[in-house]
């Protein structure tokens, strides 16, 4: 259909949205995380970090902790 490449894309998104594809996408993976942690469901921290996309969950963990201020863990206690 368009005859664009990915960088391209990626900076044309970056130029009208501020910011990049993957910032947006992990910000919204974290966001989800939160809200299942939020409605008082315990989830498995290391199968939910695979799911959202993650290679472990000490990537996930060091995001969410720099995304919502908090660890999985401290977040899940409120």
């Amino acid at each position: 259909m368009f005859k664009i490449n990915k960088r391209k894309l990626q900076r044309i998104f970056n130029q009208f949205v501020g910011v990049s594809p993957k910032w947006v996408i992990k910000r919204a993976r974290l966001h989800e995380a939160a809200e299942l942690a939020e409605k008082g469901k315990r989830p498995d921290w290391s199968q939910l970090a695979l799911e959202l996309g993650y290679y472990d969950q000490s990537h996930f963990i060091k995001d969410f902790k720099r995304v919502i201020g908090k660890s999985p863990k401290e977040y899940g206690k409120i």
